[in-house]
């Protein structure tokens, strides 16, 4: 049973809240168009993920955003607003939406006191412009949305972020209503003292569907590529479907994989048809805050152990490898003449170093550079998506060569991810080590880069490694081949 403290419902600034919405509404009214108002507040605890467990709704949209290394999260329930876009133009569209909503969005503390957090977008996309029939089905190439709900964590400060449509027609004294409602109902749930979780046991069925020969394969028609000089490199995608026979809400998923990768950001993007997208992946494409914009290549890829002796010849065997290192050097070029378009004063290491997860370590290079005045969020996505690391040398073709030999629909994976702030701030991410959770079937996804001198074999155990963040997540058995 929980026990709570005992804690006095707020008294809400009516007079307040009502200078601020009136001129709102009259605006809305003037002007025949929505505008969007945030009212926030702060709560002294708020423990995420058992919130998603006892309080969020079991359906609906929702998003989940965690950097445990950085001590940072969000969640994210509902949407009050959401923009889709799709074809060659879909960044593009998207940004227009993004410009739009940063004239029209309000905001209003609870205190005179300020806050640093600015308000705060979801935004996600699909690694291929257009979408094919698949397990992706409700899903959009590109969305960016407005929650009704954000919790926000930034170290031990927690934001109540709550976002109203406001058109001529709102009726103040609901809406007043309702935040009266959800502030006495997250300051009574932060008063709680049990935020604990319980442990789930998760069954998978074993799955035997030939994967590794087909995978043979495309790496084999890869490598012919590379020899008639079609292509330098490709990165290649595989999927497994698994049976979940019985299986623990997502919870418990998110708090394993937060546990296992601190360093990894945690994510779900759950679509109101129940389906979602979640993972824990190493890899930012860019983020940008106080105006420095910061990209990552990480390509090249070997196994750790927990012997550290073994474990430091391994990655000393990485930064050796002719291969991982040409694999890893056609994303830092790249990414180096993208970032001279985009920032000033560029800056990249010397060399690549090590980063290291639980199970698998990559070659690594940071670059940075002060974003160029005019250059939106979008406008960033646009240039370097897909990078070397998850696409391909020549690029365009590169993706077409994708779209003929892989045989699946990559929908979130591999692709820009994350939130944009009101005020331009943004991280976004590289949907990696990831899965769908459809009914009652996880798809699985992960890829391997193929270089001259790749071996499918070796590829293919590579793939295993990186699938291992999921099923440990869903503690389940060793993939069977």
């Amino acid at each position: 049973m929980n026990q709570h403290k005992n804690y006095e419902a707020n008294s809400l600034n009516s007079n307040k809240v009502l200078r601020f919405l009136r001129p709102l509404i009259d605006d809305s009214k003037q002007n025949n168009d929505s505008v969007y108002f945030q009212y926030r507040f702060r709560v002294d605890h708020c423990a995420l993920l058992t919130y998603l467990k006892n309080n969020a709704p079991v359906n609906g949209k929702l998003a989940y955003w965690d950097l445990p290394k950085e001590n940072f999260s969000f969640l994210a329930l509902g949407d009050v607003a959401e923009w889709t876009a799709n074809g060659p133009q879909r960044f593009a569209g998207t940004g227009r939406r993004l410009e739009q909503l940063q004239s029209r969005l309000s905001i209003l503390n609870e205190s005179t006191a300020t806050t640093q957090m600015p308000a705060i977008l979801f935004f996600s996309s699909f690694f291929h412009q257009i979408a094919q029939d698949s397990e992706w089905d409700g899903f959009s190439p590109a969305k960016l949305y407005l929650p009704e709900i954000l919790i926000a964590k930034d170290g031990e400060t927690v934001t109540i972020c709550l976002n109203y449509e406001i058109t001529g027609n709102t009726n103040p004294d609901s809406l007043l209503s309702d935040i009266q409602q959800q502030e006495d109902a997250f300051r009574a749930f932060s008063a709680s003292t049990d935020f604990s979780l319980t442990d789930s046991v998760v069954e998978l069925a074993p799955y035997l569907n030939g994967e590794k020969p087909q995978w043979i394969r495309a790496v084999n028609r890869s490598i012919s590529s590379i020899k008639d000089h079609e292509i330098d490199k490709v990165v290649l995608a595989k999927k497994s479907e698994i049976d979940v026979v019985s299986t623990a809400p997502l919870y418990d998923t998110l708090r394993n994989l937060r546990s296992i990768y601190p360093g990894c950001v945690t994510f779900l993007f759950r679509e109101a048809n129940g389906k979602a997208f979640f993972g824990a992946t190493p890899e930012w494409l860019a983020r940008m805050h106080d105006g420095i914009l910061t990209c990552d290549a990480l390509a090249g890829s070997i196994g750790r152990s927990e012997n550290p002796s073994v474990d430091r010849q391994l990655g000393q065997e990485l930064l050796e490898s002719r291969k991982n290192r040409s694999e890893h050097d056609f994303v830092v070029q790249y990414l180096e003449n993208k970032m001279q378009h985009l920032a000033d004063d560029t800056r990249s290491q010397d060399a690549p170093t090590l980063k290291k997860l639980y199970n698998v370590q990559h070659l690594y290079t940071k670059m940075t550079g002060r974003l160029k005045s005019g250059v939106s969020p979008m406008q960033v996505v646009e240039q370097l998506h897909p990078t070397p690391a998850v696409g391909g040398i020549p690029s365009e073709t590169a993706l077409d060569f994708i779209r003929k030999v892989e045989e699946l629909e990559r929908g979130y994976y591999a692709a820009p991810m994350g939130w944009i702030s009101a005020d331009g701030d943004f991280d976004f991410a590289v949907g990696l080590r990831s899965g769908l959770l459809d009914s009652e079937t996880l798809h699985l996804y992960a890829g391997a880069g193929i270089v001259e001198g790749s071996d499918p074999d070796d590829e293919y155990e590579e793939l295993q490694l990186k699938l291992q963040p999921l099923l440990n997540a869903f503690q389940a058995a060793p993939v069977h081949e």
